[in-house]
């Protein structure tokens, strides 16, 4: 991890502004979604764990896709963010156990992404770029003042969204 950057660990949701930056740290099927305000300098990160809680299962807002993007937002908004400028990025969603997936369903990080997906579309907020799939994990900066996210991974090269 970068020096200085503050972590988003599962189910958590953060924002920085300024200079500040934050990580999601090992995102196997997780998804890390950044919304960022570039007229604000400000950008939020969520840390997805599944795509919607089950039934009667209390958990954080920041769980779960169908959740953590309208928690992510009100946070962004509440720090200055305005939704009309705010722009996605998101990275993760791997297949790292595709043989635990239940018969029928796509594996967990396919259907990650896809409920995040949902998510950004039901609130009208456009995804600019994303690195997910594959059966890697991933490492994830993103950088308030300028929006970039940097994937890392230690068998590939940097991706910048």
């Amino acid at each position: 991890m970068r020096q200085g950057a503050v972590p988003v660990r599962m189910g958590e949701v953060k924002v920085v502004g300024g200079a500040g930056v934050l990580a999601a740290i090992g995102l196997g099927s997780c998804i890390a979604l950044a919304l960022h305000d570039p007229e604000a300098g400000i950008v939020g990160l969520a840390h997805v764990l599944l795509p919607d809680p089950g039934a009667g299962r209390e958990a954080p807002p920041g769980r779960f896709a169908s959740t953590a993007v309208p928690e992510l937002l009100a946070h962004v908004e509440a720090a200055g963010g305005q939704r009309a400028r705010l722009r996605a990025k998101m990275a993760g969603g791997a297949s790292m156990f595709r043989g635990l997936s239940p018969n029928g369903a796509g594996a967990l990080g396919e259907r990650n992404a896809a409920a995040t997906r949902t998510a950004l579309e039901r609130l009208g907020i456009p995804l600019l770029g994303e690195d997910v799939g594959g059966n890697w994990g991933r490492t994830v900066h993103v950088e308030a003042a300028s929006g970039r996210m940097i994937v890392s991974n230690v068998l590939r090269e940097d991706v910048v969204l």
